[in-house]
């Protein structure tokens, strides 16, 4: 990463807020539902019925564009636990994490280094970028199929290919939601009943 990335303090500022509030909220909600599941599973459900599938696949756009500590996985699996039809929840994560990856990657490609160096510390640009130039597309692979977090914007910065982030990105991040939601439906539900 070029050392000389101009980055606008307000800016950066107003993306920590809004970071820091959005997971703050969000691991608020996943600690109170681990401590009252049944209590927290009634709630879900309701909120998730209220804004539908619609609104998992805001959530999601939202979660791939903008990297997070929470994946887009604990917003599908909210939809499950609601009782929405895995199949369907599944469907819909898959199709918004590959349209919010996409605008990720084009942005992070378009605007490049200057743009993502206004979102992440530079710290965090430096180690990804280490690992993109001692691992690749591993690295890339491994990113977009775990749970851990997933940057389209800053593979697209660092000049990755529209070809590679579609085979090692795109394709592995189908494999997580399908692995990690199906798992979800038939494995954690039966074991927090």
């Amino acid at each position: 990463m070029d050392e000389s990335c101009r980055i606008n303090p307000r800016l950066k500022n107003h993306i920590r807020i809004i970071d820091g509030l959005i997971v703050l909220i969000i691991l608020w909600v996943a600690i109170y539902s681990v401590v009252n599941f049944d209590a927290a599973k009634e709630e879900i459900a309701s909120e998730v019925f209220a804004y539908g599938l619609l609104g998992l696949s805001i959530i999601t756009i939202l979660l791939e564009l903008v990297p997070q500590i929470i994946n887009p996985l604990f917003a599908s699996w909210a939809a499950i636990l609601a009782g929405f039809n895995v199949h369907m929840v599944i469907f819909v994560t898959i199709l918004s994490s590959l349209l919010g990856s996409i605008l990720g990657f084009w942005i992070g490609k378009r605007f490049g280094q200057r743009y993502v160096c206004n979102m992440f510390e530079y710290k965090t640009i430096n180690k990804i970028n280490y690992f993109w130039v001692k691992y690749g597309k591993a690295f890339v692979a491994f990113s977009a199929l775990t749970p851990l977090p997933y940057f389209p914007i800053i593979f697209g910065s660092l000049n990755m290919s529209w070809k590679s982030f579609i085979i090692y990105g795109l394709i592995f991040r189908v494999f997580n939601f399908l692995i990690f939601g199906y798992l979800f439906q038939f494995g954690m539900i039966g074991f927090l009943q």
